[in-house]
């Protein structure tokens, strides 16, 4: 690793390399999210292995009282880029829209499967007949927590049988969460006095944006409210803690397992 950067700086420049690795890595981002297929694994590995190699390279290379600006365009680039590709790599999006839809025609998603409600034919139409058919899971009940049936009924609601929109959306709602969340992050590593260099990390990380931006996972929105409840929790703000919590753990349940720490945080 040390002598791949130092060539980049014997020949380029540190700005230079830095720049260039910045080119390296947002192409292939782009090339993961509009030319990658799930069923061919070498158009994921092969872009994304190099996306990764940049990434870190970029690490070791990034100071933050210089590239800071860089950094923050770069993260905005991916991600406004992301906002407009439709989601091929999973296809949870499909029973996304099939429980915000349950939800606006008065069914319950909790109450049925897919195939219960196909067989009663509880709702009907050519977008309903396609998410059954690419769904992955047509006969499980849903395990989406109630933060996300809510975002699955209002982005439903608006985007009507529009899937691209619905998409489109649910990545503005991250999109937005991770900017409110971004200023928490920095006045948690404040707190910690911890190196503003996990903000790279953490922001340009290229599994975390393929996961969330590109397949609508929703870690991003659990992360982001974890880190306002943890800035809090330093802060001894235990009931604005308690409540990003809280929305952390209706978007994902895995927040929950963090519960004995914050117990033990309060007791001392």
């Amino acid at each position: 690793m040390g002598k791949v950067l130092n060539q980049l700086n014997f020949y380029l420049g540190k700005n230079s390399s830095l720049i260039l690795l910045s080119l390296i890595y947002s192409i292939c981002c782009v090339i993961l999210f509009y030319s990658a297929q799930q069923s061919e694994f070498i158009s994921i590995i092969f872009p994304y292995s190099i996306a990764f190699v940049a990434y870190i390279l970029m690490y070791y290379l990034f100071n933050p009282s210089y590239h800071i600006k860089l950094i923050i365009f770069l993260a905005l680039l991916v991600r406004v880029t992301s906002l407009f590709y439709f989601p091929h790599l999973s296809n949870d999006i499909y029973r996304f829209w099939w429980d915000g839809e349950l939800i606006n025609s008065g069914i319950n998603p909790f109450n049925y499967t897919p195939k219960q409600i196909m067989d009663l034919e509880l709702i009907r139409g050519e977008t309903v007949k396609l998410c059954f058919d690419k769904m992955n899971s047509p006969e499980y009940f849903t395990v989406y927590p109630p933060l996300c049936q809510l975002l699955f009924s209002i982005c439903s609601k608006i985007s009507g049988e529009n899937l691209y929109l619905f998409s489109l959306l649910l990545k503005i709602t991250f999109f937005i969460t991770e900017i409110f969340s971004f200023k928490y992050f920095n006045r948690l590593l404040k707190i910690t006095n911890s190196s503003p260099k996990i903000l790279f990390l953490i922001f340009l990380n290229p599994l975390l944006i393929l996961e969330c931006y590109g397949n609508l996972h929703f870690e991003i929105i659990l992360i982001n409210f974890l880190i306002i409840s943890i800035v809090y929790l330093y802060e001894s703000k235990m009931l604005h803690s308690g409540f990003a919590l809280g929305i952390s753990a209706i978007s994902k349940l895995t927040s929950l397992i963090l519960v004995p720490f914050y117990i033990l945080k309060n007791i001392k």
